[in-house]
């Protein structure tokens, strides 16, 4: 029990903090060579015209899940070139060097048309279109006012990462498109809308019409290569399944189609958990093998057991217990700890859900969730 502080939600950020010491010695032996190895390709890539843009955008965007893109970011627009002793692409442009802006142009048809377009791809082919929308339709605003790409990208990055391959190289053709069109324009936070207006007069920008015009092609690129990859292929994206959007069959569903309502307990009125949810279920069957609502004061869950306040360890059922898969009760005065394995967290919030849901009930007898009680 002296270990018990360190136990449960304490030992992630414990551990942690000994984690991230080690970690710090290392990376500081290692991470030098890799850092100058990311420059040293980033200096050849700003060598390539075209095709240097082009692979600028693809490792940009390839690289957003790890964050490391800043690396990249951080020497094209604030080390690269030098004009009247300003450095780098983005503080070159605002310098007013004509020659600047070649790596930010290509954001504009992305950011813009291209993102917005594949969420309506994704809603377009999602079984749950409302649901889709109320996710991807804020975003796609998002992206097109201010750039801000991240909650459409990582919408379907997990779940569908091809598709996000797919963007980060449509990303790289569309920065070598407009430096070979001969777009530059700049922007100051991200490539939206609010950016393109405020540099659209700018003395050093360059054919921001014709920027538009690749917007488009690009708007139609994305819906018809995210649509065929999304049907062709299944992919989970937002609103195409149950399991892709983390709400119950209940609340996405019209009410024609929805399955038969929770019954209500006779104890107390309220809704019981669903019967498919076997986390529920098995968390009510502890609960009665504790003793009831009213035998447990309290529960909290570490990594492989349930700690337990009761008001009498002798209503505890062992026996029952361990019928439910614990490997082991122990009991010391009114401190009951059950070994449930690596569930014990989870099954330890699911309890807690049931006993706050039942804290008005003035019947002793716990219904189990997913069982209907007689009248």
């Amino acid at each position: 029990d002296y270990l018990g502080f360190f136990g449960g939600k304490r030992f992630v950020p414990i551990i942690m903090a000994v984690v991230a010491l080690i970690l710090g010695v290392i990376f500081g032996y290692i991470w030098s060579p890799i850092q100058n190895g990311i420059n040293a390709l980033g200096a050849v890539i700003v060598t390539l015209g075209p095709v240097g843009t082009g692979i600028y955008g693809f490792l940009n965007r390839l690289l957003i899940p790890l964050g490391l893109h800043h690396i990249l970011n951080s020497y094209v627009w604030f080390q690269l070139g030098t004009y009247h002793g300003v450095h780098g692409d983005l503080n070159r442009y605002f310098a007013g060097d004509p020659s600047a802006g070649n790596f930010m142009a290509g954001f504009f048809p992305i950011m813009m048309f291209g993102l917005p377009a594949a969420c309506l791809a994704m809603i377009r082919h999602a079984n749950f279109p409302k649901v889709a929308a109320g996710i991807l339709l804020s975003a796609a605003f998002a992206s097109f006012l201010t750039g801000i790409t991240e909650p459409i990208e990582f919408a379907f990055l997990f779940v569908a990462p091809v598709l996000f391959f797919i963007h980060a190289l449509l990303t790289g053709t569309s920065l070598a498109i407009c430096t070979a069109l001969g777009i530059r324009i700049g922007f100051g936070f991200s490539a939206g809308l609010i950016d393109y207006l405020l540099n659209f007069r700018a003395p050093n920008t360059t054919q921001p019409l014709l920027l538009l015009v690749v917007g488009l092609v690009y708007a139609v690129v994305y819906y018809f290569v995210f649509s065929f990859f999304i049907t062709r292929f299944n992919l989970g994206t937002p609103g195409r399944g149950e399991s892709s959007t983390g709400l119950a069959p209940d609340w996405i569903l019209p009410e024609s189609q929805r399955g038969p309502k929770r019954e209500r307990t006779a104890s107390n009125g309220h809704k019981a958990p669903s019967a498919g949810d076997a986390d529920d279920v098995l968390a009510g069957k502890i609960l009665a093998a504790l003793g009831g609502k009213t035998n447990v004061q309290s529960v909290e869950g570490c990594i492989t057991r349930l700690r337990l306040f009761v008001n009498d360890p002798d209503q505890i059922d062992d026996a029952g217990l361990k019928s439910l898969g614990a490997s082991g009760v122990i009991k010391r005065g009114k401190i009951a700890q059950v070994v449930m394995g690596t569930q014990s967290d989870r099954i330890a919030s699911r309890m807690n859900r049931i006993l706050k849901e039942k804290e008005d009930s003035t019947d002793d007898t716990l219904a189990v969730p997913g069982e209907q009680v007689s009248e």
